[in-house]
């Protein structure tokens, strides 16, 4: 049964195109066949991207049901560094740092001592006319 509808959606991807199609099949699909239509939709579209939320819950299912790495990889669009990730409990990727402006805190003018920055020499620090 879930065959015949994994070739439904395949065939209305070839129809009318690859948006809502994998959306709309996670109601009826299992994992398997979720994974197999994502491998079919890439061949149809080649830039066609699961959405983000899918792809790692796809990866997780797939592996939980015996699927090789390398296969739920290609099929959950993930990299294996990003399936290891996810074995470990990583599931969101470390964001970059936001910058200091945009957080309101404050840029320091220089480094600290002993970075090899160089340091401005005020009056105070150089000697004064009329001292040697």
């Amino acid at each position: 049964m879930s065959g015949a509808k994994l070739a439904n959606y395949v065939r209305q991807a070839e129809r009318y195109g690859c948006e809502g199609v994998f959306e709309a099949a996670t109601a009826d699909l299992g994992a398997q066949d979720l994974g197999r239509l994502s491998l079919r939709l890439q061949n149809i579209a080649p830039e066609w991207k699961m959405p983000r939320a899918d792809q790692r819950r796809l990866a997780l299912q797939l592996i939980a049901e015996g699927e090789l790495d390398d296969q739920a990889c290609r099929m959950a669009q993930i990299s294996r560094t990003t399936l290891w990730r996810l074995r470990q409990g990583q599931d969101t990727p470390i964001s970059p740092r936001e910058a200091a402006f945009q957080s309101g805190g404050s840029v320091p003018k220089q480094g600290p001592v002993g970075n090899g920055s160089r340091m401005a020499v005020t009056a105070a620090d150089g000697p004064q006319r009329g001292e040697s």
